[in-house]
């Protein structure tokens, strides 16, 4: 099936050294389970993991791999979010401009605040799961994942405890992640990603229009 360009752009699977190629091709992935691909007897992928940072390109990812997930079979959805570790925060507040409010110490502070990010990392992985259902996924086993410190090291770690076989993440929201676990330079960490990759990416016109919803 032929897929536009505009498709070729919003969607790109990288497959795993180690399981090989995709089953499907990977610029027309989506667009043919979207056209009404029959569930299959053996899930294309069985456990998929999705990396949310609360941006409008994650929450993409997320509406992908839905997509994914009722046109496969997939039995496991992994949520995972990876708040800033105590190392970072105490980082941040070594400058002048990140100081809290009067009063505080900096042990008061960063409690404050890793105890926020905590909680912002709850609220995102609760509202990803109820979108989840809300799109008629009741048989799939939904697991959160609240991670903390490097994001890319704890993808992978996740990935790997996990035993997923596909992580989509967004190309925008998360920094730097998905141009990491995609470069050349660091061909290396991919190598040894045990599942494929998949990175969902938006038109530059419909990332503004979502950053002026929010």
């Amino acid at each position: 099936m032929a897929t536009s360009g505009r498709d070729a752009r919003r969607t790109f699977v990288r497959p795993s050294p180690r399981t090989g190629p995709c089953r499907t091709a990977p610029v027309s992935f989506y667009n043919e389970i979207g056209t009404g691909w029959k569930r299959r007897e053996h899930a294309v992928f069985e456990r998929i993991l999705v990396a949310l940072d609360g941006s409008p390109n994650a929450q993409k990812a997320l509406e992908r791999a839905v997509v994914v997930a009722k046109g496969t079979g997939t039995r496991v959805l992994g949520l995972v979010h990876v708040r800033p570790s105590l190392y970072t925060m105490a980082y941040a507040y070594g400058y002048p401009a990140a100081a809290g409010a009067p009063g505080w110490s900096l042990a008061e502070q960063l409690a404050e605040s890793m105890r926020q990010a905590a909680e912002r990392s709850r609220e995102l992985l609760d509202e990803a799961e109820a979108y989840v259902r809300a799109q008629g996924l009741t048989d799939v086993q939904v697991v959160k994942h609240a991670e903390e410190g490097p994001v890319v090291k704890a993808i992978i770690d996740t990935v790997r405890r996990g035993g997923y076989d596909l992580l989509v993440l967004g190309s925008r929201g998360m920094g730097r992640a998905a141009g990491l676990l995609l470069g050349s330079v660091t061909q290396s960490v991919t190598a040894n990603l045990p599942c494929s990759v998949l990175i969902v990416d938006m038109d530059d016109d419909e990332a503004k229009a979502k950053e002026k919803e929010g």
